[in-house]
């Protein structure tokens, strides 16, 4: 016998069900007001093609933006007009060309950032299509970008000393913490890939492979905490050695939760959204739904069903935006927050 317990708002209805048995871990039950909900509103038609590789999607409250990497086309689309814009950026290493695209941001000033890996810069590229100049980079090797406020954050996997740094008035600014990447058992460039973004003077850092998040505080300049969200078995691949003697890393040939995407949620202090897929003893998760995690807390409080598998997710000051490549469309939803 035992007892399954059904929270509707305010009100807990305690059901006596014999011969089953329920488990009532925190993990799996949430008994407590939902604090966001989601409302599908259309579809975007954006024409997207089969076999094509679309990535980095950022909206601020005008565009959404996104980038194919086959084609090297960057996607303009207009949220008030409802218009798509197309840029076709050349390949090379000249004035606004790009070899490797990892990242792209879009400011509020409307200047979209692509970050181009392998040349080390910033091509910076206004909605009408016009470009500004770009901006390389000799001390740092960003990887991820997002913007706080009016400055864009870089991470850096393969510095030893500082993770984050900052860019402002075509300066790099290291980001100072209170301990080091490689002292977090941050050592190499897989332990430190992940998603990053930006609310409320807090920078959220989830980790790709390994189940932690990391919440640094911007305005000290600080970490402020580390949270190893779920227990996740993790088999490491072996580095191995070229013939010119050097060593060949490879991310972990095993995991039990793999990070796919992390966002913010607008107006809502100390929460975030997770896309992952995986299953532990604990929680079963799933692209078609996403996480809604209390960082302060360090526990998750709800699930949100999309309707369909995510690949990537961006939001804005109201919607949320949902990229799907098993349907190979673009999900609008209007993202409602609730008094806890």
């Amino acid at each position: 016998m035992a007892l399954l317990l059904i929270c509707n708002m305010n009100k807990a209805l305690i059901f006596i069900l014999p011969l089953l048995v329920f488990s009532l871990s925190p993990a799996l039950v949430f008994c407590q007001k939902r604090v966001i909900t989601l409302e599908p509103v259309e579809q975007i038609d954006a024409n997207l093609k089969q076999d094509y590789a679309y990535a980095a999607f950022v909206a601020n409250s005008d565009h959404l933006v996104w980038y194919e990497l086959y084609t090297n086309t960057l996607f303009i689309y207009s949220l008030k007009n409802k218009r798509l814009k197309k840029i076709s950026i050349q390949k090379g290493r000249g004035p606004h060309e790009i070899l490797q695209l990892t990242d792209l941001a879009v400011s509020n000033e409307d200047i979209i950032y692509l970050l181009d890996y392998y040349n080390i810069k910033l091509i910076r590229i206004k909605p009408n299509g016009d470009y500004l100049k770009d901006v390389a980079f000799e001390e740092v090797h960003p990887f991820r970008i997002t913007f706080k406020k009016h400055d864009l954050v870089m991470m850096d996997p393969l510095s030893q000393t500082a993770l984050f740094y900052l860019f402002k008035r075509n300066s790099e600014i290291p980001i100072e913490l209170n301990v080091s990447p490689v002292k977090q058992g941050l050592k190499g460039f897989f332990s430190k890939e992940g998603y990053i973004c930006f609310n409320n003077g807090f920078l959220t850092y989830v980790t790709k492979y390994y189940p932690y998040l990391y919440i640094f505080n911007l305005e000290t300049n600080q970490l402020a905490k580390k949270i190893k969200f779920d227990e996740s078995a993790v088999i490491e691949t072996e580095p191995r050695k070229a013939k010119n003697g050097a060593m060949i890393m490879a991310p972990p040939s095993k995991v039990d939760i793999l990070s796919h995407d992390v966002a913010y949620i607008p107006h809502l202090k100390n929460y975030i959204l997770l896309l992952a897929e995986g299953k532990t003893d604990n929680r079963d998760y799933s692209l078609s739904k996403l996480w809604v995690y209390n960082w302060e807390k360090e526990k998750f409080t709800d699930t949100l069903d999309l309707g369909v598998k995510a690949a990537e997710i961006a939001v804005n000051d109201k919607f949320l935006f949902v990229y799907s490549s098993d349907k190979n469309k673009i999900y609008k939803y209007k993202i409602i927050i609730k008094q806890e």
